[in-house]
């Protein structure tokens, strides 16, 4: 860990060029990692916003000890509300020009700042995107795999609108809502008013979408500049269940909401309506039968008249009819294997 011989102390005051939103809770294991990523940052003027959203385990004691060594960093401590909230929470005390979300598990290469604030500037972009490196722990910490998530190849040298390179994306199937995955101006949101739903999970679905549609300027680096940690009992690796299920109609809920209120044009209004059906789509793929399964009965009740309309062909038959799905899947897979 640092010494008192590379302590970073605070120059005259400046702007600050990038603020970065770090929420975190029980991480004390992966913090050092995580905020030595940033420390090494070859963009110096940022900011670094820790929220430790009611942490039991040692992270207070690893956050005191990082503030006394890098005064860029400020810790808030709140209570346990969730990710989403201490995302909120960091929006509202950022002051740079462009606003940065890191997991307090993942770390970042030394330039993806300073690479995305110059794209930014240089090209007066709302929104810049990067990609991704994944790797999957075991219960000991011992990374079982390492997936790169290429998702900006083709996308490379063009300055699009959100809505340009949200449709392609899509059609292409490299879309991903992961809010890690951009840096923002951060007067974008203050102008859209745009937060994280509170007090759920899968809280980037809507806040990304709404974003991007609205984003005037828009690039794609092409580039791996984050590295994504997949652990045992995260929300990405646990398996799906109501906190799931709820996260994703909540933010639909706060999509139908936006879709009456906004004055969208036809284009982006058949997209967020689109979008709502692919995420409500999730859980009729993540559970099977959902009709006849009494568990899922409040769910299943909630999807059939609020959201049913917004499903494809295909999750639509499978979710209202999934014996009837079912029998023709297994008619169909004869058939191919005759």
């Amino acid at each position: 860990m640092s010494t008192q011989d590379n302590k970073i102390t605070a120059p005259e005051r400046g702007s600050v060029k990038v603020s970065v939103v770090v929420p975190t809770y029980n991480c004390g294991k992966y913090l050092d990692e995580s905020l030595q990523s940033l420390k090494q940052q070859t963009l110096k003027d940022i900011e670094i916003i820790v929220i430790d959203d009611g942490s039991t385990d040692d992270t207070p004691a690893v956050l005191d000890r990082w503030a006394r060594e890098d005064y860029r960093i400020k810790i808030i401590s709140t209570h346990n509300n969730g990710t989403s909230v201490a995302r909120n929470i960091g929006i509202a005390h950022a002051r740079g020009e462009y606003l940065f979300f890191l997991d307090s598990d993942d770390k970042v290469e030394p330039e993806t700042l300073e690479h995305c604030y110059a794209k930014a500037v240089a090209d007066n972009l709302d929104v810049v995107m990067f990609d991704a490196r994944l790797w999957l722990e075991d219960e000991s910490g011992f990374a079982e795999k390492d997936l790169l998530l290429k998702r900006g190849d083709n996308l490379v040298g063009k300055v699009y609108s959100g809505l340009e390179i949200l449709k392609l994306q899509k059609a292409q199937g490299t879309y991903t809502s992961v809010v890690t995955r951009y840096v923002t101006r951060r007067s974008i949101l203050r102008e859209l008013n745009l937060n994280f739903c509170p007090y759920i999970i899968h809280e980037d679905e809507p806040f990304t979408l709404q974003l991007l549609i609205c984003a005037g300027r828009v690039e794609h680096l092409g580039v791996v500049l984050y590295h994504r940690r997949m652990r045992p009992q995260s929300i990405m690796t646990t398996d799906f269940g109501k906190k799931n299920a709820w996260g994703y109609i909540e933010g639909c809920r706060l999509l139908k909401t936006w879709l009456w209120r906004s004055d969208l044009d036809k284009e982006a209004a058949f997209l967020v309506r689109r979008s709502i059906g692919d995420i409500i789509s999730a859980i009729v793929w993540h559970v099977p039968g959902i009709r006849y399964n009494p568990e899922w009965r409040d769910v299943y009740k909630i999807v059939r008249k609020e959201f049913c309309r917004y499903l494809s062909l295909v999750p639509k038959v499978k979710f209202l009819m999934p014996r009837f799905y079912d029998r023709l899947r297994r008619i169909l897979r004869r058939g191919v294997s005759g």
